[in-house]
Formats: structure tokens, C-alpha cells, sequence
């Protein structure tokens, strides 16, 4: 009895460690493949690509060796709405659809935001831009309290789900506003070679995030800083430095990683198709390995994290598995392979 009541103590502790660390602190959800779903990091990259209609999903499974695998899923697009040559500028708009579900207890989020950008390029060969983008929209969380347990379930070292307990468990749901900002700086020296970084900042409005309906506990401001830099080997190959960092009190996030990309054809209408190989790394939580390709605009990531938290000993080092696609609609213009090839026009 005393080796049961022990372990039940461990899994309630570590239960109510991962339920309170990622639901009633309100921390975002987070990626591993930040590059992929760019809007999601920073408003300004929206509308920001070699296309005419960028569009993606995506799925992330994490902590299944643990608790209840979480899943994330999400669908997301954006586009140049307006493109203006003699202004060397450019309007651009996307939309992100969120669901999350965390834990025993179902804690969901479904959020849907509207982003809206402008980019302006600093030179006349359009190798060199500033772009602002802003970003609105509405989120619903709801919980299932049906499967979780409390301490006064417990009695005489017996637990009993038909126990009365006396929290106050009437709300379920609610719902809230957001809204974020962000600035992007983007210069191409060469073709295979570019400098990029970003600062947005999401929660702006601090909404309330209470399942208490206490009033003074808000989501607090998101800060996001990303730096990624290209660089080229040879006419086939690169390299793709990159680091993200997040700080969302009171917690922080740092990843640094490492992409190699080998470039397998290029036609003329400027389609790439190549091959893509990474390593990447999260302080103090996660190494984990991307392997993903392009073909004919359709690019796919896949990655797998390794947990090297303070979680291991639960983990067994099983992190998360995810997934991402997204697909680049462009009409068929022939492209003439230049040293500086501009983005948007």
C-alpha cells in the first residue's frame, strides 16, 4: 500500500506539475519548426514570399510517454493582396485556425486571427526591406473536469470518484480577445545567401484567463525575437543558421539550430526542389533533428524531439513528433536566375 500510495503521489504531482505549468499560467503554443508557420511568429512576415498564395498545416504530439499525448493542429494562409512595382511596396493578408487539447482534462484552445502587413523595400534592387504587421482575432478555452481527481476523493487511502469535493468547478468556458504587432527586417546579398530578423509581441490587450472568473489574472505579453541567416557553400548548397527567443513571464524559451540544404533543380519559372536536413536545440528541454524537402513548391518538415529536461526520468527522453507542410501558389512566369533575385515583385 505504501509503494502505491508513493507512485499515485508522483504521477498526481507530476499531473498537477505539467496541468499548472501549461494551462492556468496560459503559456502559448509553441513550436519546434518556428520557420514554418511564420505568420504565427511574427505578423510582419506576412505576405512576405515568392508567390501569390501560401498555404499550411500542421500537427505537433507531445508528452504521449508522460500524460495524455497534447495535440496541436492548426491551418493557415497569407497572401499579397496588393503588390505595387512603382512603390516597391506591399500590402499583405493571412489567417491562422488553432486547436490545442492538453492533458486528462481536455483543456482545449481554438483560436482564429486575422493579419494584416506592410513591407516597403530600401533600395532600388529590391534586396533590402522593412515590413510591419499587426494581427486580431478570437479564442475559446474550454475543460472537462469529469476526469480529474481531488484531494478529497481521497479517503482512508482509497480513492472514490463519487466523493464529494467543494471547488467551485461551474465555469467550463470562456472566451477572449487578442492581438499582437511585430517588425521585419529582410536583406539579400545573394542568391543563396540573406540576412533576416524579427520582434513581434502577442497578448497586447492582456486578456483575462480565469476559469475562477478572477478578473485580475490576464495572459501576460509575449515577446518573440528570431535571427536566421543563409549561407551559401556553393551554387547547391547552404546552410541556415538560425535562433529564436521567447519570453513570456514568467518563462523563456532559447532555440539555436542549424539547417543544411542541398538544392536539387531549379526551372525556370523558379521552383526549387531540394532537400533539407537539420539540427536543432531548446535550452534545457529538447535536441531534436528536422529532415523535410521542397518539390514543386510543396515543402514539408518533419521533426522529432529529444527531452533532456528535468521530465526525463517520465519522458524517457520522448519529447514530441511534428509535422509540416505548406504549399506556395504561384502563376507560371518564366524567372531568369539572377545574383539577386527579388522576393515579392
Amino acid at each position: 500500500m505504501v509503494y502505491l500510495k508513493k507512485h499515485l503521489r508522483i504521477v498526481c504531482l507530476l499531473c498537477f506539475y505539467v496541468f499548472i505549468s501549461t494551462n492556468v499560467k496560459a503559456q502559448d503554443i509553441h513550436f519546434s519548426q518556428f520557420w514554418m508557420n511564420p505568420i504565427a511568429i511574427n505578423p510582419a512576415a506576412t505576405g512576405f514570399y515568392n508567390g501569390d498564395l501560401r498555404i499550411g498545416i500542421y500537427n505537433r504530439s507531445q508528452w504521449y510517454t508522460v500524460t495524455k499525448a497534447y495535440q496541436t493542429n492548426g491551418l493557415w494562409f497569407d497572401m499579397p493582396i496588393v503588390k505595387r512595382p512603382s512603390h516597391q511596396d506591399i500590402f499583405g493578408f493571412g489567417m491562422t485556425f488553432d486547436f490545442d487539447r492538453a492533458g486528462d482534462s481536455k483543456y482545449t484552445t481554438m483560436q482564429s486571427n486575422a493579419f494584416f502587413s506592410y513591407t516597403r523595400a530600401l533600395n532600388r534592387k529590391n534586396s533590402h526591406f522593412l515590413s510591419f504587421g499587426i494581427s486580431g482575432g478570437l479564442a475559446q478555452r474550454t475543460i472537462n473536469y469529469a476526469s480529474l481527481s481531488f484531494d478529497e476523493q481521497y479517503q482512508d487511502d482509497m480513492y472514490d470518484q463519487n466523493n464529494p469535493i467543494t471547488e467551485d468547478l461551474n465555469t467550463t468556458k470562456f472566451l477572449f480577445g487578442d492581438c499582437a504587432a511585430g517588425i521585419q527586417w529582410f536583406y539579400q546579398s545573394k542568391e543563396l545567401s540573406y540576412y533576416q530578423a524579427g520582434f513581434s509581441m502577442f497578448h497586447l490587450n492582456r486578456p483575462k484567463q480565469s476559469l475562477l472568473k478572477d478578473k485580475s489574472i490576464r495572459m501576460p505579453i509575449k515577446y518573440n525575437l528570431t535571427f536566421s541567416t543563409s549561407i551559401g557553400l556553393n551554387p547547391d548548397m547552404g546552410l541556415t543558421p538560425s535562433l529564436s527567443f521567447s519570453y513570456q513571464e514568467p518563462y523563456q524559451a532559447l532555440m539555436i539550430g542549424l539547417l543544411y540544404t542541398y538544392l536539387i533543380s531549379f526551372d525556370q519559372y523558379g521552383n526549387y526542389n531540394k532537400f533539407e536536413l537539420g539540427l536543432d536545440y531548446r535550452w534545457n528541454d529538447a535536441i531534436y533533428v528536422v529532415l523535410g524537402a521542397e518539390i514543386n513548391r510543396v515543402r514539408f518538415n518533419f521533426s522529432y524531439d529529444f527531452n533532456i529536461s528535468k521530465l526525463l526520468p517520465a519522458s524517457n527522453a520522448q519529447g514530441a513528433v511534428e509535422l509540416s507542410v505548406y504549399y506556395i501558389f504561384k502563376k507560371k512566369k518564366k524567372f531568369k536566375r539572377q545574383s539577386v533575385p527579388c522576393p515579392i515583385f
